[in-house]
């Protein structure tokens, strides 16, 4: 009976170790890092992501937004991931395909606004494309607050100097 004990504290101590492991090299993704990232070959955004929310906070900032028509009682799920990933790979000063908009974005030299605004205008266009009329204004309403949220909370997750390993709180880009 110890033997058996033994070996599940064993392997709950090695998939404690091994996750912890897995969340610390993802946590270390920052632009500085990722070779051959370039205008002519940009990554896709999920390169930089973590979806929306993050490690943790996936059921607090949810990769969708369920809305419902309060009238016909109509309800629609909308998916807003790639803003999210975009914006990910905005506070990480990265260049990436937009996927929202087609094109290349180049994030090195973008203020925390301009990439916070960048966001609601990203989570404004999914509205667009997944919705309409009231449902739309209603999607409108939660992608203005994520970015309230984001504008409140994302100054320590904004990376200031894409340049530097880790996230840098001042450099040349604005952290505002």
């Amino acid at each position: 009976m110890m033997v058996i004990v033994f070996r599940q504290m064993l392997r709950l101590s090695l998939a404690a170790s091994l996750t912890m492991g897995y969340l610390l090299i993802n946590s270390l993704v920052f632009a500085d890092i990722l070779q051959g990232n370039t205008t002519s070959n940009p990554f896709k955004a999920t390169a930089y992501s973590n979806g929306c929310g993050g490690a943790g906070f996936s059921s607090l900032v949810p990769d969708s937004f369920r809305i419902e028509n309060p009238t016909s009682k109509q309800v629609i799920i909308v998916t807003v991931t790639r803003a999210c990933d975009m914006h990910d790979a905005g506070y990480s000063g990265g260049i990436v395909y937009d996927s929202i908009r087609t094109g290349t974005v180049d994030f090195r030299m973008m203020s925390r606004l301009g990439v916070d605004q960048r966001f609601e205008n990203d989570l404004f266009q999914l509205c667009k494309e997944q919705t309409s009329g009231v449902l739309q204004t209603l999607c409108n309403g939660k992608a203005h607050i994520y970015f309230s949220a984001v504008r409140k909370y994302g100054t320590p997750n904004f990376d200031a100097d894409p340049t530097t390993q880790g996230i840098q709180a001042n450099g040349p880009r604005s952290n505002n």
